[in-house]
């Protein structure tokens, strides 16, 4: 707000809108005044915006080592066990089953590793962009636990998703990332639906399981890494709610607004 002496303030509005009979809704609350406080809060999104950009860089980092050189001493590893179990007689049928075995659980290191490290880093989503990235996600997150998970997206925002400012299309890819997680690890769930859709000027990822849901007063959410999709949200001036009941699954909503 602007004050008489022309001033610019800072209001924190408190409010919710409460239904009597058959009126229209009313809005019911306060007006705090926080401008002493903005500074400090504006300093604390700063560092915010900061620790995640410094986690994404290590992570990036970690990514980069597992793939370009953890995955490739393994894939040695692979073959040298390969050669070897070649280079023995028939006769020695034991030890080429064992060297077969080894070789077979060096494999299954490798394909872990490869997993952690998209995990940490999508190069899909840095070079293909949002929607390219959350559908392999989906792809090799149903092939990885059997279970239906899909993602769409209406034709008229395929323009909005690919001119996404970089740090927004990461934030919605960590809560959509975050949200699957959740949802394979612990609703016990079979099926998954994301959803990419607009309103107005408004970007909404929906992701919904149909697992056993939680009560959202009692959870951990910090356990959950709920605070942190919250707070990648309220950086880019987005929102991020959880619908969800105990038997019944668990909604996760991310609206962006659109700038441009």
């Amino acid at each position: 707000m602007i004050t008489e002496d022309g001033r610019i303030g800072w209001l924190h509005d408190i409010a919710h809108a409460i239904k009597e009979n058959e009126q229209s809704p009313k809005a019911k609350g306060l007006l705090v005044d926080a401008t002493e406080q903005k500074p400090t809060y504006m300093s604390q999104r700063k560092i915010q915006a900061r620790l995640f950009e410094v986690q994404e860089q290590e992570k990036k980092r970690i990514a980069r080592e597992l793939h370009d050189n953890i995955s490739q001493k393994i894939a040695i590893l692979t073959i040298e066990l390969d050669l070897l179990e070649k280079k023995l007689p028939t006769s020695r049928r034991a030890i080429k089953d064992q060297i077969k075995g080894i070789r077979d659980q060096a494999s299954e290191v490798a394909t872990s590793v490869h997993q952690l490290a998209y995990q940490l880093h999508s190069a899909k989503l840095e070079h293909l962009g949002l929607n390219d990235a959350i559908s392999s996600y989906c792809e090799e997150i149903s092939e990885q636990h059997q279970l239906s998970i899909g993602a769409r997206h209406a034709t008229d925002i395929e323009a909005d998703i690919e001119t996404l400012p970089s740090d927004v299309s990461l934030a919605l890819y960590r809560v959509f990332q975050e949200a699957v997680h959740n949802a394979v690890k612990h609703s016990h769930c079979k099926k998954i639906a994301v959803n990419i859709g607009k309103k107005a000027c408004q970007l909404t990822l929906t992701i919904e399981d149909n697992g056993k849901g939680f009560d959202h007063d009692s959870m951990d959410l910090a356990g959950l890494g709920l605070i942190s999709m919250k707070e990648r949200m309220d950086l880019n001036g987005g929102s991020l709610t959880i619908i969800t009941k105990i038997g019944l699954g668990t909604q996760i909503i991310a609206k962006q607004p659109l700038f441009n």
